[in-house]
């Protein structure tokens, strides 16, 4: 089945190649709203619907249009991509030794209709020396992911143990995207 994929995440576009999915990335140049840790779940789902839409306008919706926007939350505060290997450092400090959650806006449109959800997985950090964070800084794989570290890659050493889904951390839940694609009967 052929999706057009509103985004040029590399770990999206492999998770769902991996599922069987041939993909025409189509990157949304949508402006990504912020806001509080208690609106986490809104902001996802509307960034999401957002990069959707702006696909949509732009090249309709008779093949499903795939948007999504992936955040970390800790501490009542989002934590998106680091903007240096400063603030990369500062993030893992707050990681080690504790629980975030990861979340992830998923919507979906086909033939003019729009669904859409947050997945949801608890990732729990062991306890990280300040050698092990500035080693893995050094290598440049947190610089441009969500918490400042990639599951599937090298900061995979981080984690402890996970509560939900592993394809959640990396920036897309395939189960959610199936049952999405499901609601929309998409053959």
């Amino acid at each position: 089945m052929k999706l057009v994929l509103a985004s040029q995440s590399p770990r999206r576009q492999e998770l769902l190649q991996k599922a069987g999915y041939e993909l025409d990335i189509r990157p949304a140049n949508f402006s990504e709203k912020s806001g509080s840790a208690k609106e986490a779940a809104e902001i996802v789902l509307l960034n999401a619907k957002g990069k959707c839409q702006e696909i949509v306008l732009q090249a309709g919706d008779t093949i499903p249009v795939v948007g999504a926007d992936t955040v970390v939350v800790i501490d009542g505060r989002i934590i998106g991509k680091p903007r240096s290997a400063e603030d990369a450092v500062a993030t893992l400090n707050v990681l080690s030794n504790r629980k975030h959650q990861v979340l992830t806006g998923i919507a979906i449109s086909y033939q003019g209709k729009m669904v859409a959800e947050v997945a949801t997985t608890d990732v729990y950090f062991k306890k990280l020396s300040q050698k092990e964070i500035a080693d893995y800084v050094a290598t440049g794989e947190p610089l441009d992911k969500a918490g400042s570290y990639g599951i599937q890659g090298k900061g995979g050493f981080m984690v402890d143990h996970i509560d939900g889904n592993f394809d959640n951390v990396m920036g897309l839940d395939i189960d959610t995207v199936q049952r999405l694609l499901k609601k929309l009967q998409v053959e």
